[in-house]
């Protein structure tokens, strides 16, 4: 761990939840939104993309593959560990995706579902250096970027510096979020779906912020 990062740069606050097209062009977006911002629960809403490791268990692969994948996302998440910064909100970059209810067939020996109409992947999750995460109730945002999967510290801050500066460009080239759908030309199915997030002690779960 570091005492030096995660690095953080507060952005002009705004409602991000229009403004999934500012890294669209990016892979893997993510956005969890504050469905509840009057809420303690609800007070946060997090925007991310282009992860530096990623998995994808496609709908009716094997449990043997979802389970061995569940089992390194956990290793990567324990590794790639960093204490977070209080003034920030609570989830400032790490594991983030879909974790679907088919899961549970590489943990239980449960029948599968009678129809798959949705195609929800069973596992589709990525590790995010770099978070926009907006706190709702002082109407504050910041970029939160922690230079992983660099180790070295030198290293780590000078990747967190560089990744800080590119996705600060991305939304110099965009001044305010403009609305998309889910189903824009760029969506991916990793942005919905039942939703978890995972690093250190921070974690996310449907929207809803704890600490552990």
């Amino acid at each position: 761990m570091s005492a030096s990062l995660p690095l953080a740069v507060e952005i002009p606050y705004a409602d991000w939840s229009r403004g999934l097209s500012v890294f669209a062009h990016l892979p893997r977006v993510i956005f969890f939104d504050s469905a509840r911002q009057d809420s303690p629960l609800g007070r946060c809403s997090l925007l991310a993309a282009d992860p530096f490791e990623s998995w994808l268990v496609p709908s009716g692969a094997p449990s043997l593959l979802a389970r061995q994948m569940f089992d390194e996302v956990v290793k990567k998440t324990r590794f790639y560990r960093q204490d977070g910064r209080s003034e920030l909100p609570p989830f400032q970059g790490g594991a983030a995706g879909v974790w679907s209810y088919e899961l549970n067939r590489a943990f239980e020996d449960v029948p599968a579902a009678r129809t798959d109409d949705v195609q929800t992947p069973r596992l589709g999750v990525g590790l995010y250096d770099v978070v926009l995460a907006v706190d709702h109730d002082p109407r504050q945002a910041w970029l939160i970027s922690q230079g992983f999967p660099e180790t070295e510290e030198d290293r780590r801050i000078r990747r967190a510096r560089e990744r800080l500066e590119f996705f600060v460009q991305q939304l110099r080239c965009q001044k305010t979020p403009d609305e998309v759908t889910a189903f824009s030309p760029n969506w991916n199915p990793m942005s919905a779906g039942p939703i978890a997030a995972r690093w250190a002690t921070s974690v996310l779960v449907e929207t809803q912020i704890s600490i552990s």
